[in-house]
């Protein structure tokens, strides 16, 4: 865990640091590692910002500002470096082999599911997010593997998108699109598994 944090801030104090001059004077001073000590905690414990404010003696605002700049770093920095969707022979030739023996089902690539993520919503967008059982929610779309690593996600949609509008307007969808001829033949006669009963052909 300790070498875990150390490579973390290694990777992200810089982009940290850029926008530091933007950011309230609570947030200049603390520390990158205190930062991110923030964020994962929040991230893994689940504390209310109350209870977090207790615990590194900070306020709740700051706590927010933390946060949004955690998260924006992250994605920015591993979202397309660390998620990828695989696209060579060998790469998809592992991932068929693998659900065959983990489902015994042939020429499977992917398995694609959309998941509900309770929110708390401004009053701005009441409507947008609302959903028919009364709470807030986003639509989360990802793309897994036989090991069930994420290799695509599209979220931030409201909860009246129909699942396959998700997938056509997802970067995912678009990859196949501009795929060139040679790498397309990798995904001749295979198929990406849907959790809605839906075999999706890709080639």
């Amino acid at each position: 865990m300790r070498f875990t944090f150390k490579w973390l801030c290694y990777e992200i104090i810089s982009l940290l640091r850029r926008d530091s001059n933007n950011l309230g004077s609570d947030i200049i001073r603390l520390v990158w590692e205190q930062k991110i000590s923030i964020s994962l905690w929040f991230l893994t414990i689940r504390e209310s910002f109350k209870s977090i404010d207790k615990r590194f003696k900070i306020g709740k605002l700051t706590i927010s500002y933390v946060l949004r700049d955690f998260f924006d770093v992250i994605i920015e920095k591993f979202l397309v470096e660390k998620i990828r969707f695989s696209n060579t022979e060998l790469k998809i030739k592992r991932i068929t082999n693998g659900f065959k023996k983990l489902k015994r089902i042939s020429n499977v690539i992917n398995t694609i599911n959309d998941n509900y993520i309770l929110i708390k919503t401004s009053h701005l967008f009441l409507v947008d997010y609302f959903n028919r059982k009364y709470y807030y929610l986003i639509i989360l779309q990802v793309v897994v593997n036989h090991k069930k690593k994420f290799l695509d996600i599209c979220i931030d949609w409201s909860n009246f998108i129909h699942n396959s509008r998700i997938l056509v307007n997802s970067s995912f969808y678009n990859k196949f699109n501009n795929q060139n001829n040679l790498a397309m033949t990798f995904f001749n006669n295979k198929y990406i598994l849907s959790n809605k009963d839906i075999q999706i052909l890709v080639g």
